[in-house]
């Protein structure tokens, strides 16, 4: 059920660090929970517990095709192709905070997917480009560099093949690359690896281009966290690697793997 506040039906949802957004059919999207970096895009840093209306956002978005929320980063991509975003980072050669949506000219056109990360957001474009930008302490833009902001969209590239879809998780992003006509793709991951969530077999810290992962076919789609990632096979299993402390890898286990685990069951 829709929480009470938010007009119209949702047609996509987004959760954040400690705030979440929704796509309405109606028109528009809403956020509620915490608004410290303006990632409710509602006009204010105020924390919300109904749904608020994001401000800024063009007409156009009364259909979003893509919904991303990150720790302080918020994205729409409207039908026209165009990112919208709100936060911290978002994409227009700043490190600014911004309480309403904006629409940098630096975000490549033509966008079809894009996902908020814990500071900062990548988008995938109709020719199958990545585009990220934000903090990079631990090199999750993916650009070969550490230590430094990255304010304006920066192109990744991967050895492997054309991109189908990236996720950003905490301080690691995660993309699944295809190569022919091959069903799926490898997945690549990047950034913080203190605990293995690159998956490329070890803990080096930081990975600051895209790896493949280790020992694993072909995917169909993965999704990075904070600290671990998972990923669906083409046989319908999901595998994950990382942190584990929590049981989050889902393999009756509370060690960590930099190589991808199966979940039992």
């Amino acid at each position: 059920t829709l929480p009470a506040g938010a007009a119209g039906g949702p047609q996509q949802l987004a959760a954040g660090f400690v705030h979440t957004c929704v796509a309405l059919t109606s028109g528009g999207v809403e956020c509620w929970g915490a608004g410290f970096d303006g990632q409710l895009g509602n006009g204010n840093v105020l924390d919300q517990d109904i749904p608020t209306q994001v401000i800024g956002l063009p007409e156009t978005a009364s259909s979003v095709s893509s919904l991303a929320e990150g720790a302080g980063t918020g994205c729409a991509v409207t039908p026209a192709l165009e990112a919208a975003c709100w936060g911290y980072y978002v994409g227009d050669g700043t490190a600014s905070e911004y309480d309403t949506a904006q629409m940098p000219p630096g975000i490549p056109s033509g966008v079809t997917q894009v996902s908020g990360a814990y500071f900062g957001a990548c988008v995938l474009t109709t020719s199958s480009q990545l585009w990220c930008w934000g903090d990079n302490t631990w090199g999750e833009i993916g650009n070969g560099t550490v230590g430094s902001s990255v304010s304006s969209p920066e192109r990744v590239t991967t050895s492997g093949g054309t991109v189908q879809s990236v996720s950003t998780g905490g301080q690691t992003f995660c993309a699944v690359v295809k190569s022919g006509n091959t069903p799926g793709g490898q997945a690549y991951c990047w950034g913080f690896n203190q605990y293995g969530e690159v998956g490329n077999g070890n803990t080096d810290t930081p990975q600051t281009t895209p790896v493949p992962v280790s020992n694993m076919g072909h995917f169909t789609a993965v999704v990075a966290g904070q600290t671990h990632a998972c990923a669906i096979a083409l046989s319908g299993l999901v595998h994950c690697w990382g942190a584990n402390e929590s049981g989050q890898l889902g393999n009756n286990s509370t060690s960590q793997s930099s190589k991808p685990v199966s979940v039992s069951g």
